[in-house]
């Protein structure tokens, strides 16, 4: 499928950590967008009049590798540091978890504790109470 001056034009190529500097790769589509539309008007001019030559040829065609190379260098690179940001992302979630649990296992023991020492204190009452109770009973 042949791409067109406004293709190139209209794509956009995101940024990337450590990826190509920007303004390069929208200098060289611009180049590249450029030279399509001049052989484009050539070749829609009578034969006559001008030939595309094949030293032109083979510069878009490279032109079109380079932007090509430096998109998938760019999409490469995306997904490295989204990768990278989701393995960061989930070792903080389980991070959290691991910290929730913990607090949630502290939170509980001191409420056993706490438990224990109401109940052993509610039976030690209890007790004096058992042994009081038969002298009040006389």
């Amino acid at each position: 499928m042949d791409i067109t001056a406004q293709e190139l034009r209209g794509s956009e190529v995101k940024e990337a950590f450590r990826g190509y500097h920007r303004d390069d790769v929208d200098m060289l589509l611009e180049r590249a967008a450029a030279t399509i539309e001049s052989l484009t008007d050539q070749l829609q001019r009578p034969r006559a009049v001008a030939t595309v030559s094949r030293t032109d040829a083979e510069t878009i065609q490279r032109t079109l590798i380079l932007a090509q190379r430096a998109a998938d260098n760019a999409m490469a690179e995306a997904q490295e540091k989204a990768r990278v940001l989701v393995e960061e992302s989930e070792s903080k979630a389980q991070a959290l978890v691991s910290d929730a649990e913990a607090n949630a296992r502290r939170i509980h023991d001191e409420e056993m504790r706490q438990y224990q020492s109401e109940v052993a204190a509610l039976l030690a009452r209890r007790d004096r109470l058992v042994t009081f109770a038969p002298s009040f009973a006389r």
